[in-house]
């Protein structure tokens, strides 16, 4: 699970882990991923984390095969993901540097973890995924 140290990655960790889940949690925060799977073992589930940035495709890769080493991936979550800014602002003044790193936090490391993910799903001939994203992919937004 992406992003998994906070936010709706670590509610999906919750749950998943008090319905039985094994769960591994992935991140770039160790103190964040800590407190996730103590929460996790608080209420009697089982639950593990590995530092991995979605950035780097090879630590999402390394990242998956830690998840599925007891066997297989049954499930997978990806909710790793930045926005763009808390200031609404117009496009001629958007940062670039902040679209570029949306693009490659929200998009292509959603697709990387897919990639890795899906590789072993589709070993064990099930699976499934979640992939969080934005709702200002349905809504417009002011600027």
């Amino acid at each position: 699970m992406t992003g998994g140290g906070s936010g709706i990655g670590r509610s999906a960790a919750l749950e998943l882990a008090s319905l039985g889940a094994t769960v591994t949690v992935a991140g770039r925060t160790e103190a964040t991923l800590k407190e996730t799977v103590d929460l996790i073992a608080a209420q009697g589930g089982k639950g593990r984390y590995v530092i991995a940035d979605v950035h780097d495709e090879e630590a999402v890769k390394r990242a998956v095969a830690f998840a599925a080493e007891d066997g297989r991936l049954d499930y997978a979550v990806n909710s790793a993901g930045v926005d763009g800014g808390n200031d609404a602002h117009p496009l001629i003044d958007y940062p670039t540097a902040t679209l570029d790193l949306m693009l490659a936090t929200n998009v292509r490391g959603m697709f990387v973890s897919m990639k890795y993910e899906l590789e072993l799903m589709a070993a064990a001939g099930a699976g499934s995924i979640v992939n969080i994203s934005s709702g200002a992919g349905l809504t417009g937004v002011q600027g």
